[in-house]
């Protein structure tokens, strides 16, 4: 097999996958298939210490206290936004979730 090295961008490109992914030219058409090493990602996972249990996850569904919307989240944000590109990124994610929700209201009538 071949091995190529990463340059400054790959590396922290292809380690943020967790699945295998196709890479395309600037026409779409495959180029190659990059497979994530699985005792890398098994090692990313193994330590779920600082996830909440079952009981836990039971216990925050029935906790009165009011869960924030993940546009809610995306709107305070947007008020911290220091950039006009980080504005313009969380606008269009507010956009998109709110466009999801309507389609997902009309296909429920």
């Amino acid at each position: 097999m071949i091995t190529l090295r990463a340059d400054e961008i790959w590396p922290e490109l292809l380690g943020s996958l967790t699945e295998p992914v196709n890479i395309v030219d600037a026409e779409d058409r495959v180029l190659g298939r990059f497979t994530p090493d699985p005792e890398r990602i098994q090692r990313l996972y193994a330590d779920v210490s600082h996830l909440p249990d079952a009981a836990e996850i039971e216990r925050r569904k029935h906790s009165p206290e009011r869960a924030v919307t993940t546009i809610e989240l995306f709107e305070h944000l947007l008020s911290l936004a220091q950039t006009d590109e980080d504005r313009e990124n969380l606008t269009g994610h507010i956009r998109d979730i709110t466009e999801r929700h309507i389609k997902d209201i009309i296909e429920q009538k």
